[in-house]
């Protein structure tokens, strides 16, 4: 290391505070879990390599084109609702979850059934089966070790209609794979054996619902959920496990998480979308007068789906909960390492940007257009409530908390108001809220710690605004410690190319930003993968450093991206992954 880069990081250090003394050199700079390490911060303590050339590509869901054709109306571009899991590195080891099993295609695909009514594509993920592979580069060579096949299973497309992750997480000689029924398996890093399977619940009709967090102490942590089959809203059944360094196996409800949630059975606020609704919203009653948001049952606290656990130095556990039937009802929980809650913060009442902010108010004398909020909607609330915006916690999404340097806490939620960008709810150590940045959507951020303080990346995907004059943007943004903007990379390609190196001047506008959890190097620089097809790299200045063509990727899934101890890029594109370096 540099002087001068050692300085910056002596500096960083005394104003932010070093990484625990007994942080291992496997959760200072490898890719062990989602996010990087157990805070989820999305940084490895060594430059990425420049994406010269393809050292490895890997079919992790050969499954992807029968999926992708399944999720749009039959003769539509294919678009993929899943979320992939990060792959994980341990110096020269390579960890990846791949995907097989019998796929039933809808008859004709995107049709929703079969010729006899029978169900098909995302509504039989049962007939599909995951499995962590294992490899070790050997020279320029991926070589495959060993295979683990897992008997875990996703919610069904009910309950979480984009396809959930199998995330694993590594920690010392182990790797923690999900499993059926709520359980989890320790699987041994030297030859794929399983050691044992922890089953808190002895009930198949339990799902582990969230990634594996592993903490700098060795606790392993995740969220599981049991619904009943014929009716999976009706009711909920919940716990976070902790698996401690030593072995031993709790759980706590999730309501026990949030002594301050509403009861399942108490009045809670709903949305305008019943029958009698008619856009514009809110709505009005027989008089004329503005309505609010109609009074239904809370419904139970649960894990948000796919959002991982952070664990923090000091072995305190974020999850994020929400009622089960209101996503408007979401808390970020902060949890003792046994597993007693220490605050839960409410996810409403932060915000104030929706009509006459976000959408404009129909202006009086104007005939009322569906896409406006209703002519004397007070200023700022949601229109869907006609009540000051809740960040929704939304099933849809792979958000997860992140423990920025300082100690301070966000969580990357949506809103149905701001055409899909959600908001970066950010709260303090001890669950205060600090504020927020205005795209959250499907995000889980990274951070740079630089100079005795921190920057925060984030995808900021600008999707159009309501006045239709106002185009698409798209941008990788870095924001200071405080959320502010500080510097925008804007994707200007505007064509779609294929493998075969044809292209078609189509997005005038640019292309979306696909990543899930972006990366970050040592130096600062900015990995992240875009809809174009073509993985970027920005630097600290902002400019773009190198970008590569995977393939074309329209319509493609969120995924994250990972770097390695020797700054390898692990980038994920329609089923396959990507891993590029010198």
């Amino acid at each position: 290391m540099s002087p001068r880069r050692l300085f910056s990081s002596l500096l960083a250090c005394s104003l932010l505070g070093c990484p625990p003394a007994d942080l291992t050199e496997q959760q200072r700079c490898n890719w062990t879990q989602w996010g990087q390490g157990p805070q989820h911060q999305g940084q490895v303590c060594v430059p990425g390599q420049s994406p010269d050339r393809l050292l490895a590509r890997i079919a992790y869901d050969p499954l992807s084109g029968l999926e992708g054709a399944e999720a749009v109306a039959p003769g539509d571009p294919p678009e993929l609702i899943i979320h992939y899991p990060s792959p994980l590195t341990v110096e020269d080891e390579v960890y990846l979850v791949v995907k097989g099993g019998d796929y039933l295609s809808c008859e004709p695909p995107g049709s929703g059934s079969l010729a006899d009514g029978g169900a098909c594509g995302n509504d039989t993920r049962s007939r599909l089966s995951w499995s962590l592979k294992a490899y070790r580069w050997a020279g320029d060579s991926l070589v495959e070790r060993w295979t683990y096949p897992s008997d875990w299973k996703p919610l069904p497309a009910s309950l979480a209609p984009w396809e959930p992750p199998l995330q694993p997480a590594i920690g010392g000689d182990s790797v923690w794979v999900p499993g059926a029924g709520g359980t989890l398996d320790e699987v041994r890093r030297a030859d794929g054996v399983r050691l044992r399977r922890v089953d808190p619940f002895a009930d198949p009709g339990y799902f582990a619902v969230s990634g594996v967090a592993v903490g700098v102490h060795g606790d392993v942590y995740y969220a599981a959920m049991k619904v009943p089959p014929e009716a999976p809203f009706s009711s909920v059944e919940s716990a976070l496990v902790r698996v401690s360094a030593a072995g031993e196996v709790h759980s706590a409800s999730y309501p026990s998480l949030v002594p301050g949630a509403p009861d399942a059975g108490a009045a809670c606020a709903g949305i305008f979308r019943r029958p009698g609704d008619v856009r514009p919203y809110p709505p009005v009653d027989d008089a004329g007068v503005l309505r609010h948001a109609p009074v239904v049952p809370c419904t139970a606290q649960r894990p948000a789906v796919s959002a991982v656990p952070a664990v923090g130095p000091d072995g305190t556990v974020y999850v994020v909960s929400r009622a089960h039937d209101n996503q408007h009802y979401g808390y970020l929980v902060a949890v003792g390492p046994e597993l007693q809650p220490r605050w839960a913060a409410s996810l409403r009442d932060r915000l104030s940007d929706g009509c006459g902010v976000a959408i404009p108010i129909n202006p009086p004398g104007v005939a009322p257009s569906p896409a406006l909020c209703r002519e004397g909607t007070p200023v700022g609330v949601d229109p869907f409530t006609n009540l000051p915006p809740a960040a929704l916690v939304n099933d849809l999404s792979s958000a997860s908390p992140t423990i920025f340097p300082d100690g301070t806490v966000a969580y990357g939620s949506v809103s149905t108001y701001n055409i899909g960008r959600g908001h970066l709810m950010h709260f303090s150590a001890a669950g205060a809220y600090l504020g927020n940045y205005d795209f959250g959507w499907d995000l889980t951020p990274a951070t740079w710690t630089h100079d005795g303080t921190f920057s925060v990346v984030v995808k900021d995907n600008h999707y159009g605004e309501w006045d239709p004059t106002v185009p698409p943007s798209y941008f990788l943004t870095r924001l200071d410690a405080t959320l502010h903007p500080v510097q925008r990379f804007r994707n200007t390609n505007t064509l779609s190319c294929g493998e075969d190196g044809g292209c078609v001047d189509d997005h005038p506008d640019g292309f979306e930003w696909c990543i899930s959890a972006p990366a970050v190097d040592s130096e600062g620089s900015v990995f992240g993968n875009s809809e174009d097809g073509n993985l970027y790299v920005v630097g600290a200045d902002g400019g773009q450093r190198a970008r590569h063509f995977l393939k074309l990727a329209i319509g493609a899934a969120y995924t994250p991206i990972a770097l390695d101890a020797k700054g390898r890029i692990y980038t994920m594109n329609g089923g396959d992954l990507f891993v590029l370096g010198h």
